[in-house]
Order: structure tokens, then C-alpha cells, then sequence
């Protein structure tokens, strides 16, 4: 089955965004506890923190939907291009 969003056509292998909120199967309590380690995230950096001796070890990260900043180390970061896609 295809549907047409935006002249673009969503069918089988096409890379698609949306939000928890609009899963319908599994409930959202129950996705909640089968998310993983793996899953990535994206957001804007608010600002940088040290860690000791290290400057601007820590992002302090806003994500939507994420009531709360994450703190991620710099070195696991990945840049997000214009597409979407994440770059190294």
C-alpha cells in the first residue's frame, strides 16, 4: 500500500519521520518500556559543559517531546545535514 504525502510516495524501504505520540500499536506506556540503548535521538545543542579539566566535554542537548536537557558527551555526537541524515 502507497500513500501520497507532499507529491511523495510512502511504500515499503521509505525513510519516514513521526511522532511517539502518533504509534498506534504498541500504547505508548508499552513502547516506552521497550525502547533501547540504540535508538537515536535528535536535537539542538543549548549549550557546552566541561567535565574537570576538559572544556566543552558535555552537550547539554534539547530534544522535542524530551521534557528535560540531556547531557551527552561531544565525542558521541553525530552532525544532522539539512536531509535529515546523520553525518559523522
Amino acid at each position: 500500500m502507497e500513500r501520497v504525502i507532499e507529491s511523495r510516495r510512502i511504500g515499503g524501504g521509505s525513510p519516514v519521520e513521526f511522532d511517539l505520540g502518533d504509534v498506534f500499536c504498541p500504547s505508548f506506556d508499552q513502547l516506552l518500556t521497550r525502547l533501547g540503548p540504540r535508538l537515536t535521538l535528535a536535537g539542538e545543542v543549548s549549550y557546552m559543559s566541561d567535565h574537570g579539566g576538559k572544556r566543552d566535554h558535555f552537550a547539554v542537548i534539547e530534544v522535542g517531546g524530551i521534557f528535560t536537557p540531556l547531557i551527552v558527551p561531544v565525542t558521541k555526537l553525530r552532525r544532522v545535514c539539512g536531509s535529515g541524515l546523520f553525518i559523522g
